[in-house]
């Protein structure tokens, strides 16, 4: 297959399916600018980079993002917010226990962590993993 001809949807429609489960909801491509207070925590799908032709399988990263709504902290008499860390290493727990992890098609490994700041109320963790497309 020539590079460029690898169908995205499918890719994205692998990956939503691997790793449901994880948060209250899944979604592609980038976070959520305005998101219900019912959810306290959600995965994004996204894949950062293009997909190289590797002559005879496809190679790209993939990206699971989690975030976890930020977490109300009191110290004496203040009330501040910060990262529900305990949270975010469950959803990493989940996302690793599914990692690496073969089909027909496709084969996701080696994954990396790292934080990602926060976004509309939400901290992030980034995880980072190779994807080969067969």
């Amino acid at each position: 297959m020539g590079a460029g001809n690898y169908d995205i949807k499918d890719i994205l429609k692998f990956l939503v399916e691997l790793f449901t489960g994880i948060g209250d909801m899944i979604v592609t491509t980038e976070a959520l600018s305005t998101i219900s207070e019912d959810v306290g925590k959600y995965v994004v799908i996204s894949l950062p980079s293009k997909v190289y032709d590797m002559g005879g399988y496809g190679r790209t990263t993939a990206m699971i993002s989690l975030l976890a709504r930020s977490k109300s902290f009191t110290s004496g008499s203040s009330t501040f917010s910060g990262e529900d860390v305990s949270t975010l290493s469950t959803m990493q727990e989940s996302a690793y226990s599914k990692i690496p992890y073969r089909s027909e098609k496709y084969h996701i490994a080696n994954p990396i962590v790292f934080a990602g700041g926060q976004k509309n109320g939400f901290y992030v963790w980034h995880i980072q993993c190779d994807l080969i497309i067969h």
